[in-house]
C-alpha cells in the first residue's frame, strides 16, 4: 500500500535486438533482499512483454562489492 521502489525503463533498439536500460536506478532500498526480488521480477515481465534481451540496471549506491 505504499511506494518503496521505482524505475525508468528506456527501450534501445539495436542491430543483435533490443534492450532496457535503467539509468541510476531502480531506486530502492538494496538492503532489503525481498525488495530487490520484487523489483527483478517486476523488470523481468516488462523485458519479456517488450521482446528484449536484457535489462541494464546502472543504481546509485554509496557501496559495491
Amino acid at each position: 500500500d505504499r511506494l518503496v521502489g521505482c524505475a525508468l525503463l528506456t527501450r534501445t533498439v539495436a542491430r543483435r535486438g533490443s534492450f532496457l536500460a535503467c539509468p541510476g536506478g531502480p531506486v530502492l532500498d538494496w538492503e532489503r533482499q525481498d525488495l530487490v526480488a520484487a523489483m527483478l521480477g517486476q523488470l523481468r515481465m516488462v523485458a519479456r512483454r517488450q521482446h528484449a534481451w536484457f535489462v541494464r540496471v546502472r543504481p546509485f549506491v554509496k557501496e559495491s562489492p
